[in-house]
């Protein structure tokens, strides 16, 4: 595996109540930030302060009742019934080492965004900033089920049973969808390094020439 393909891979666990004794918990250490609900605060094992911390609906979806943690885990909760059932899914994958501070969460939001409208659900996105020690880090924890403006609906196609997938036309193995989305990471992290290549490139030219029109991202260097 070379380097480039190391640092763009996206991982992905499966978040199910079988396993994980609370959601709760999962979001707190997923944030690095305590998280109260019904008067119990969960506390993350490891506290810190993200780059970048947000909710993201799918694009066009607004839904006040899942528009905050508090509301939008409880609510997740209490749309599964199942003692085993899936409650969300946690993707994670590093930053490349060129890409910091504002950069970094710039590809990070619209990797989320694309997530989300890709699987009509809402996502949870944490940047973790850049250290001595390793680079930015993108995570998201992402609903399974779609949202809409009335609240959640139907399983989102990662999530579905062999029986459903061919109900609703998709392929058999969600497979397809991991493959989808681990491209889509692959040309994101990619444009946006192109991106920042294009602007190094313009601000060496730049030096000495005078002021340059970068055409690429379109900022004045």
């Amino acid at each position: 595996m070379s380097q480039t393909e190391r640092m763009t891979l996206l991982r992905v666990q499966r978040i199910s109540r079988s396993k994980f004794p609370s959601i709760y918990q999962v979001v707190a250490d997923h944030c690095g930030q305590p998280l109260v609900i019904e008067k119990t605060t969960y506390t993350p094992k490891q506290k810190f302060k993200a780059a970048h911390d947000a909710l993201i609906f799918p694009a066009g979806v607004s839904c006040p009742a899942l528009a905050t943690r508090g509301r939008l885990w409880p609510a997740v909760e209490a749309a599964e019934s199942r003692s085993d059932a899936n409650l969300a899914t946690h993707w994670k994958a590093p930053i490349p080492n060129e890409l910091v501070g504002p950069a970094a969460t710039a590809l990070a939001i619209e990797f989320g965004q694309y997530l989300a409208d890709y699987l009509a659900s809402i996502v949870h996105l944490v940047v973790l900033p850049a250290t001595s020690a390793q680079p930015a880090v993108m995570q998201a924890l992402c609903t399974t089920r779609e949202a809409g403006p009335d609240g959640f609906g139907l399983k989102n196609r990662f999530n579905l049973s062999v029986a459903q997938r061919r109900k609703r036309g998709f392929p058999i193995s969600p497979r397809s969808e991991l493959t989808d989305l681990r491209a889509a990471w692959a040309k994101i992290s990619a444009d946006h390094l192109g991106q920042r290549n294009t602007s190094l490139t313009a601000v060496s030219w730049g030096q000495g020439s005078g002021a340059y029109q970068s055409r690429q991202n379109g900022h004045q260097l």
